[in-house]
């Protein structure tokens, strides 16, 4: 097994009792908050989740209290019209139409971090608090307290993983899927970090073939025959938007990739998102079961440290 294990969290990361954990964004006794108290400027880094917890809490309080009083919380906060809310209002509050919420949450991210190590970089992994990181191109330097680091083997320059997935528990890795990829069985359920073939990549391994569709469609088709059956989280640097104008990869790349989607029933939270670069959407991926329902998708900006942003999912209930 290639891992990294680091000591035990650190004060910023406490130690928990599992690998998911319950969140504070869902009450399943509570109404939920409107979409519009739940959203981040998807242009400003996200809140850590100690803020995030405050906020809710706060929220929480109220909407009880508003119940005690028999007041309706439509009544007693209304929000604005459908078409002046923004676009992270709309985005967030994707829960099931029962409303009904589970008694777990899994915040899975991803973050293409180029190669670079710094503590900055450590500071923006450890204030999202994820239960899962799948990262790509990851330095060999890359040390987080709190986690366990399950790097792929081959190396994508030097000092330079192609993928890593991180877990606050030690779980099992599996052999890796793809030489771009990395995996591990946990809680019933296979994660995999990886990257996919970009449009200027050239025909240098792991990439097999000539034109960008037809690599894009092999190493697609060579994660789909290795992964294990089963429940799924599939994510990374996929070099590919999903929906919209495609501007670094292929529509046949697109398409072997969505295919590859419809076959494992995993559907892209992330699909919508924004990229860094204004007017483009996302190339960075997380995709679920198509059964599992998600809480939120959003977006936290990386400039200066990464010429990626990074992606966070969070569902509802755990895949355990």
């Amino acid at each position: 097994m290639r891992t990294t294990s680091t000591t035990l969290p650190t004060a910023s990361t406490p130690p928990r009792s599992g690998s998911s954990r319950r969140l504070s964004l869902l009450f399943p006794k509570a109404p939920r908050p409107p979409a519009e108290a739940l959203a981040d400027d998807l242009t400003s880094p996200a809140e850590c989740r100690g803020a995030r917890r405050q906020r809710h809490d706060s929220y929480r309080s109220g909407a009880v209290a508003g119940l005690a009083r028999g007041v309706r919380r439509s009544d007693s906060r209304a929000g604005p019209p459908a078409s002046d809310r923004s676009v992270a209002a709309r985005r967030f509050g994707r829960v099931d139409s029962t409303g009904k919420a589970g008694d777990d949450a899994l915040l899975i991210g991803t973050w293409n971090v180029q190669g670079r190590w710094s503590p900055a970089h450590r500071t923006t992994l450890q204030r999202h608090e994820c239960d899962v990181w799948l990262l790509t191109e990851v330095s060999d330097d890359l040390e987080l307290p709190g986690y366990h680091a399950y790097r792929s083997a081959a190396l994508m320059a030097s000092r330079r993983r192609w993928s890593a997935v991180l877990t606050r528990d030690p779980v099992q890795q599996l052999a890796d899927p793809h030489p771009a990829s990395a995996a591990i069985a946990m809680d019933d359920a296979t994660y995999c970090a990886s990257i996919l073939p970009w449009r200027s990549c050239g025909s240098r391994a792991p990439w097999v073939g000539q034109r960008h569709a037809d690599k894009t469609a092999a190493a697609v088709s060579t994660l789909d025959a290795a992964l294990p059956p089963g429940p799924l989280v599939w994510g990374g640097d996929w070099n590919h938007a999903l929906i919209g104008k495609e501007y670094s990869g292929s529509l046949g790349g697109r398409s072997a990739i969505t295919q590859m989607l419809a076959r494992r029933r995993l559907r892209v939270p992330t699909s919508d998102l924004p990229h860094q670069i204004d007017g483009l959407l996302s190339i960075d991926h997380i995709a679920v079961d198509h059964d599992i329902r998600v809480a939120q998708a959003e977006r936290f900006t990386a400039e200066a440290l990464s010429d990626h942003d990074g992606y966070l999912v969070e569902t509802d209930p755990t895949l355990r």
